[in-house]
Formats: C-alpha cells, sequence, structure tokens
C-alpha cells in the first residue's frame, strides 16, 4: 500500500480531510488522486507478513472512488488504468449505484477491463 496525503477534502472510503494522511492499495489509483491535483504520496507503508500478491481482491473503496467522478472524467481516467481488479471493482461499484449506474461509464469500464486482459 502507498501512502498519500490530502491536498483538499475528498471521499476515500469515508470522508478525508486535508493534510490527511491515508492509504491507498495500488500505484495506478495513486496516479489517478494525484493526476485530479487531490493527493500527493507521502511514502509506502508496510504490512505485517509482507506485501499483498498482485492477484489480492482491491478493496471497494478503490472502486468507489475510481468512478465518484462524472461521467466523462471517469472515461478519461480509465485510460491510466491497466489493473484489472480495480477496473472490475469500479464496475462493480458502478453497477451497484442501480438505476443511477451510468451507461456509458459501464461500457467504458467494460471495454477497460477487456483491454487490460492479457493476450493469448
Amino acid at each position: 500500500m502507498i501512502e498519500v496525503k490530502a491536498l483538499r477534502g475528498l471521499e476515500h472510503g469515508g470522508t478525508i480531510k486535508r493534510d490527511q494522511v491515508f492509504p491507498v492499495a495500488t500505484q495506478a489509483h495513486v496516479d489517478l488522486l494525484v493526476g485530479k491535483g487531490l493527493v500527493e504520496v507521502v511514502g509506502e507503508v508496510s504490512q505485517p507478513g509482507g506485501n499483498a500478491d498482485k492477484g489480492a481482491k482491491q478493496p471497494e473503496s478503490a472502486g468507489v472512488a475510481l468512478v465518484a467522478q462524472n461521467a466523462a472524467d471517469v472515461v478519461t481516467a480509465l485510460a491510466q488504468v491497466t489493473d484489472p481488479d480495480l477496473l472490475a471493482a469500479g464496475l462493480e461499484a458502478e453497477k451497484g449505484k442501480g438505476e443511477k449506474a451510468r451507461k456509458s461509464v459501464i461500457e467504458a469500464l467494460t471495454a477497460a477491463i477487456a483491454a487490460a486482459q492479457p493476450q493469448v
């Protein structure tokens, strides 16, 4: 996990206040938050038992944060995300909105997941 500091208030699995330090699960998610000017990287968080392996499931909040923006920003940001687990978490979060789920975001996430899959 990577430790970041909020440059302004935001929602990330709960309310994060300006200057609050919190962990983020993936580098792709950190890049997304930094690119939006929401956080700055502070360092890495060592986890007991070593680092989580790449096959570990992403926390739900990472997917929620991925789709928390307006639809145009989500679609634009997806071009930089290559982690299929993060994309899948985002898709589940968007579908979890029920009737408020945005078709354009679901289509973009589905396409990004297909593009992120290893070619056989």
